[in-house]
């Protein structure tokens, strides 16, 4: 028994999509050659919610964009978060990205960029204090209290005023010259780094240096605006084409964080991006495939001879689609779903119990709400029952196992009844059913009756439940196994 996390994927530089379980090579296919048709500055958004594999998808994209002879840089704006400086951050992330061991040309530019970022740091734009504005922006008011609390004449004021707004002048061109001078060889840099390896490859489509900004949407809200004004103010040159991976909800509540819930977040971010895609939703079918090889549970003697491979395909994977779980935390259910089943495997522990073991390590992810109170029998089963079956009807015309819906709805009944209801059931309703059973066969009651369905749901329910009365429900026990409890469990 292992308690271990899905085997990582390694980006192999040959064969980038080698592990390409979700079929994202369809859509670097789709998106190469309209990167490749761009020919200015250009920021792409590249949208994803969080855990649906944006990051698998970038490192595989780059490494096919370089065997395809573009060239690309990598900036994760969240690890730079805590410097408070984007421009030096976007400089390190290029330098060790760029930077022979030996120097040369690249390494000169660099150097020279990291120069040019000083001095434009050192020239911080300041507001522009014209004489007649001076007054304006303090305020007459503002104005009478200098008088007063220095002991200053009004001409005096006003001249205080001019020499103020002089220097922020200058400030202000000295920061417009250097911002000027930084594009410019940011641009030389551009065009440097994306000459191409062989002298006869001469497209021009390649000619750019595509940089992929990721995790923006983790970053602090002030900093991930700020990488945002940066990359399109400052770093818009030509020879550069952005991609920011996003998740785009989250960067709009990161804005409307800083500017407010009345900002228009959504009309403020198209402000930054020139064109958006997002990527389609993935198979969580494919992904539960690739999860069982990655875990190795293929391998197992209880995967191949009990009811657990059907249990994944019919209840794992599709409850984390009518749910919409993400790809990450179906990997972290699969934790659980992997010590469980190895556990069971090893305790040669009842079918009935492990054939249910994915559906609740999904729930867990789904619906920690309903999780939580089966585990403390707070919620009633057939209100849970009657909601799970609403909403697997809206994601499929056919119930898990091939069952008919009664079946199904009994089935999941005999599973959370607690030991009480199941000795009700044997001492009440067991008799109840022989009895609606006499009157159809002596023709008391037509096939169509209530009593006649009432006779059809216990029939089910008797083909279900558990003979063994026990101290709690088929529920509970698989809980306790999906928890890593079962072994001190009641």
């Amino acid at each position: 028994m292992t308690l271990s996390k899905a085997t990582p994927n390694v980006l192999d530089p040959e064969n980038p999509w080698g592990d390409d379980a979700l079929d994202r090579k369809r859509v670097a296919d789709y998106l190469t050659p309209v990167v490749a048709g761009i020919t200015e500055p250009f920021v792409i958004s590249l949208s994803s919610s969080y855990g649906t594999g944006k990051t698998f998808f970038v490192e595989r994209w780059r490494c096919d964009l370089e065997q395809k002879g573009f060239k690309t840089a990598y900036f994760n704006a969240w690890e730079s978060d805590f410097s408070h400086d984007v421009i030096s951050a976007f400089i390190v992330a290029l330098d060790r990205q760029f930077t022979p061991e030996g120097g040369g040309e690249v390494t000169d530019k660099i150097k020279i960029l990291a120069k040019k970022t000083g001095g434009f740091l050192r020239h911080k734009a300041l507001p522009v204090l014209l004489k007649g504005l001076g007054r304006k922006l303090i305020g007459e008011d503002g104005v009478q209290e200098v008088i007063e609390g220095f002991g200053l004449k009004e001409d005096e004021v006003a001249e205080l005023l001019s020499s103020t707004a002089i220097e922020a002048l200058n400030s202000q061109k000295a920061a417009e010259n250097a911002m000027s001078e930084f594009r410019e060889y940011l641009s030389e840099l551009a065009q440097i780094l994306s000459e191409p390896e062989d002298e006869e490859d001469g497209d021009p489509q390649k000619r750019k240096l595509i940089i992929f900004v990721d995790e923006l949407d983790r970053c602090r809200p002030d900093y991930a605006i700020e990488v945002l004004e940066h990359i399109k103010h400052l770093f818009a040159v030509d020879g550069l084409v952005f991609i920011l991976c996003v998740d785009e909800a989250q960067l709009k509540s990161t804005i409307a964080s800083v500017y407010g819930a009345g900002l228009d977040s959504d009309g403020y971010l198209r402000r930054f991006i020139d064109w958006g895609f997002t990527l389609p939703a993935p198979s969580r079918s494919a992904y539960t495939q690739s999860l069982i090889s990655r875990f190795g549970i293929e391998s197992l003697e209880i995967y191949r001879d009990t009811d657990v491979r059907g249990s994944l395909e019919s209840l794992f994977h599709p409850l984390c689609d009518i749910y919409e779980v993400s790809l990450r935390k179906m990997s972290q259910a699969f934790i659980f779903v992997n010590l469980a089943i190895r556990y069971a495997s090893e305790q040669k522990i009842n079918n009935r119990w492990t054939s249910m073991i994915p559906f609740f390590a999904a729930l867990k992810f789904a619906r920690p709400d309903l999780y939580r109170q089966i585990q403390r029998r707070e919620i009633n089963p057939r209100a849970l029952i009657n909601e799970l079956i609403d909403a697997w009807k809206s994601y499929s015309e056919r119930p898990p196992f091939l069952l008919k819906w009664g079946e199904f709805s009994a089935y999941m009944e005999a599973y959370m009844m607690s030991p009480e209801e199941r000795r009700y059931f044997y001492q009440e309703r067991y008799q109840r059913l022989r009895d609606i059973e006499r009157k159809l066969r002596d023709g008391q009651l037509a096939r169509d009756d209530d009593e006649a369905l009432e006779a059809a749901h216990l029939q089910l329910l008797d083909k279900h439940i558990s003979n063994e009365i026990g101290r709690c429900s088929d529920a509970e026990v698989v809980i306790d196994l999906v928890e890593g409890a079962a072994e001190y469990a009641a």
